[in-house]
């Protein structure tokens, strides 16, 4: 139960003066329903306005601000000038097609106003075209000095943030200390509620560097906030009973009659390690980590067996449609021969199609259920769930998985990544789980020849594609947006297909993206797939799970915008055969150095576990922690830390907590519990 000093800060943003429905909903949508979403949504930039009390002073560079009389107004074309003044000087003020009405309610004459902009020189005058900002003389706290910047103020308009901020952390009360007196000492901390204030209130753009002490202090406490988190439901898994399956024997029989292929000694040694943990009576819960095409889904399937064998039910979860209805053909294709009933639960479906399918899931006809996010609806009832496979695991939150796995008793959890995670955070992060990572790839897979080109070859790469077409192959484009925008010079989708049409024909030409309705978008998957010939050109939406082995190319466009992992995964689409395959990187320069050295990675190794490891050399622990990488945790706070010196002082504090007061029951365990209710982890308490 939430400790009530908390309540003002997990109210509805709704309630809080000045913001209503509407203004809560966006934020909600980008940031948190919470006034604590505000509070964790830190400044991302400073501006520094300086103040002059006399326009002699006022300069042009950077931003001013000052106080001025409105002397007249001046309309004449297009060019609409306010001319102000104070006892030492002169200034214009410059609006381009201004409203003559607007203006002088704004700026009537003879009235003094506190006005801020940039400053330039015209003919030889001072002057200020459109200003940031022009209202009474008492609005010079908030347009002086240094100010916040943040990323969402746009959202509900600057001036109405900025105020939200400073009403959201006036709710903010005086916590318990949970840190030590002596780390605190040490480290020079300020308290939790005191890092808060700093931190919204930069004075120099060195106070937005995770080195600040008030930044570094809620980075600490957010990672040790998981840690705990992360141990307290370790406890609760070693405790927690679980179903003992038996081999599947019969089962595995007949399967192993029926795969086309050989499994690779490291598929072999995982299958047994899982079938070893999923016999004992304790819950099962295992991360199996495997580069793109090791063969994670065979793995799985086999894993499956005694499960089925026993007479339990299988769920396994997919993040997007596409993948989800790829998993389908492809565990039916291995399961429906050996008698085994396979059903796909989509989030669109006929009303008829989904009784049919709940009243299966149901009565436990349905012996392995593949679906997304739809397996989580309350209407589906298992009949005897055993086994959870969660694909992709990382585009699910915590609470999605729990409520599929609540839907079972108990039943053992398998999670599949085939985005490798360096062995660096692994432990860290996932210490509660059995690791089981897949390296090899199977024998008859050539490496798959990487180029980066310039965009202005374009031509070239338009040359290889239709040579690789007149040999009836299949090509994946991946452009980085779905259509055009004003704000950017990106590639759309929309505009290379029509561009693909004219060059390729429009017969061998299908898009795919990720606004497109699901039964459109399996429509076009079906299409690519069994058209000799083709070009599927897409958006990201087949960077993971799509499994189309005929295909011999990807090309991807503006790949200097996507990040190692992504590119890895993406190249991963083709090399699914015994044929020569390449993958194409078109950039547009001039490149930084970092997006130079992620191109030369790719281009010198296709071993995803080595690229895991260069990546988060290359951009440190930020984007590995935070929200800008798939894969793993997404801490708002803790994302720009190049060493995991602060990550692994959490770690040890966590365990050495736990290890004194296993259910947090003294007083620094109550203030650590408030911690964990600030950072959402309050699910995962245990209780004595």
């Amino acid at each position: 139960m939430r400790p009530a000093l908390l309540n003002p800060v997990f109210k509805s943003l709704a309630n809080l003066p000045g913001i209503g429905e509407i203004r809560a909903q966006k934020l909600a949508k980008r940031i948190g329903k919470s006034p604590l979403a505000i509070c964790f949504n830190l400044p991302h930039g400073v501006e520094n306005r300086e103040f002059h009390e006399h326009l002699v002073d006022v300069s042009t560079t950077g931003l001013q601000t000052f106080a001025a009389q409105i002397i007249r107004h001046k309309h004449q074309g297009k060019r609409y000038e306010i001319r102000c003044k104070d006892v030492t000087g002169t200034i214009s003020l410059i609006y381009f097609n201004g409203q003559k009405g607007y203006l002088e309610k704004l700026l009537p004459p003879g009235e003094t106003r506190l006005i801020s902009g940039k400053v330039d020189w015209y003919k030889g005058k001072k002057q200020m075209v459109h200003p940031h900002h022009v209202g009474p003389v008492t609005d010079k706290p908030q347009w002086s000095g240094c100010r916040p910047l943040y990323p969402m103020a746009k959202l509900i308009g600057e001036k109405v943030y900025l105020a939200l901020v400073q009403r959201v952390l006036n709710l903010v009360p005086a916590l318990p200390e949970w840190i030590s007196a002596e780390k605190r000492s040490r480290h020079n901390w300020p308290s939790f509620r005191e890092a808060l204030l700093r931190a919204h209130a930069p004075k120099s753009a060195a106070e937005l560097l995770p080195t600040s002490l008030s930044r570094q202090r809620l980075a600490y406490d957010e990672v040790l906030a998981y840690q705990l988190a992360m141990g307290l439901l370790r406890a609760q898994q070693q405790n927690l009973q679980g179903i003992a399956f038996s081999r599947g024997k019969k089962l595995e029989v007949a399967l192993s009659a029926s795969v086309p292929f050989t499994l690779t000694a490291g598929q072999k040694k995982i299958i047994e390690d899982i079938r070893l943990n999923m016999a004992q009576p304790t819950r099962m819960m295992s991360l199996l980590m495997g580069d793109v095409g090791s063969g994670k889904t065979i793995v799985s399937i086999y894993a499956m067996l005694g499960v089925l064998e026993g007479h339990y039910q299988v769920a396994f979860l997919a993040p997007t449609e596409i993948l989800a209805q790829q998993q389908y053909e492809t565990l039916s294709g291995y399961l429906s021969p050996l008698g085994i009933e396979v059903t796909h639960m989509q989030g669109k479906m006929r009303a008829q199609a989904k009784r049919t399918a709940l009243e299966n899931i149901s009565s436990g006809k349905a012996q392995v259920i593949v679906g997304t996010h739809a397996l989580f609806q309350e209407d589906v009832s298992f009949y005897r769930l055993g086994f959870v496979i969660i694909d992709e695991q990382h585009r699910f939150g915590v609470e999605q998985r729990l409520s599929l796995i609540k839907k079972g008793n108990n039943p053992d959890v398998l999670l599949l990544s085939a985005t490798p995670i360096p062995r660096t955070l692994l432990l860290t992060m996932y210490g509660e789980m059995t690791v089981h990572r897949l390296k090899e790839k199977p024998k008859n897979r050539l490496p798959i020849s990487t180029h980066t080109l310039p965009i202005e070859r374009l031509d070239e790469v338009e040359a290889a594609v239709k040579r690789m077409l007149e040999k009836g192959g299949k090509v994946y484009w991946v452009c980085p947006m779905v259509q055009e925008n004003e704000e950017s010079d990106l590639m759309a989708v929309t505009t290379r297909f029509e561009h693909c049409e004219k060059i390729f024909g429009s017969d061998k030409v299908f898009l795919l993206h990720g606004q497109m309705p699901a039964e459109e978008k399996e429509k076009t998957m079906k299409a690519f797939k069994e058209h000799p010939p083709a070009v599927l050109v897409a958006t990201t939406v087949v960077e993971v799970g799509v499994d189309i082995p005929q295909a011999q190319v990807m090309v991807v466009e503006h790949a200097e915008r996507f990040g190692l992992a992504q590119l890895h995964q993406l190249r991963g689409r083709v090399g699914r055969n015994d044929l020569p395959c390449s993958c194409i990187l078109l950039y547009k320069g001039p490149l930084s150095e970092t997006q130079t050295a992620r191109l030369h990675i790719l281009k010198e190794t296709q071993d995803g576990f080595k690229i895991a490891e260069e990546d988060l050399r290359l951009r440190g622990g930020g984007e590995i922690l935070g929200t800008r990488q798939s894969g793993l945790p997404q801490f708002l706070l803790a994302d720009a830390y190049d060493n995991f010196d602060l990550l692994n002082e959490a770690n040890e504090e966590a365990q050495d907590i736990l290890n004194k007061d296993p259910y947090l029951t003294s007083p620094r365990g109550e203030a650590l519990q408030i911690l964990l209710h600030l950072f959402g982890h309050e699910e995962g308490m245990l209780k004595p």
